[in-house]
């Protein structure tokens, strides 16, 4: 008896997964060809047999395995500190904006595109942070509004006159709704 999994994860996988995960009280969606289990994302390899889970190829796919580590994963404290990704966004925000940046004492700075920051937060050879995951972090980082650089400086989420050229960053959240990020930039404040 032969087993073809690249034919089954090709189809019908991801609908036993969603319905194991549902029986477990987990939502488990596709959009854009990744799978979200909030705050994960995955990516079938079918011809590897596996499932990429963040930076982890997992290949251990049958679906009820799968949904209990998913669920133990979402279980465990949030990984990301927000106040440190909001640092390293600054950082690069600082570098892009400029010295006209620097010296301005109060008011907004220019608003930078994340998906250009993105592209230099990873141009190191071997880089690898997904612009997905790039999105997951900044809605989370979304949610914390009162948060300041080490400066004193917020933080918005821009957009308006940039959305018809920009790359936007999108990512769905647990219940599959689309959030999109199109540009950031800081408030300095006295």
């Amino acid at each position: 008896w032969r087993f073809d999994v690249r034919a089954y994860l090709e189809d019908g996988y991801l609908d036993e997964l969603s319905r194991q995960a549902a029986e477990a009280g987990l939502s488990v969606f596709e959009r854009d060809g990744r799978i979200y289990a909030f705050p994960l994302i995955m990516r079938l390899i079918p011809a590897e047999a596996a499932v990429r889970i963040a930076k982890r190829t997992e290949r251990g796919i049958r679906p009820k395995a799968l949904v209990r580590q998913l669920a133990a994963f979402q279980k465990r404290p949030q990984r990301l500190i927000e106040q440190r990704f909001l640092d390293l966004l600054y950082r690069a925000y600082q570098r892009l904006a400029g010295s006209d940046w620097r010296r301005i004492e109060r008011g907004p700075g220019p608003a930078m595109v994340l998906a250009e920051m993105h592209e230099v937060l990873t141009l190191l050879p071997g880089a690898d942070y997904p612009l997905e995951e790039f999105g997951r972090d900044l809605l989370l980082l979304d949610r914390q509004p009162d948060l300041r650089s080490r400066d004193g400086s917020a933080f918005a989420f821009a957009g308006s006159t940039l959305g018809r050229t920009a790359k936007r960053v999108t990512i769905y959240d647990e219940l599959g709704n689309s959030r999109e990020f199109i540009a950031i930039q800081f408030v300095k404040e006295a």
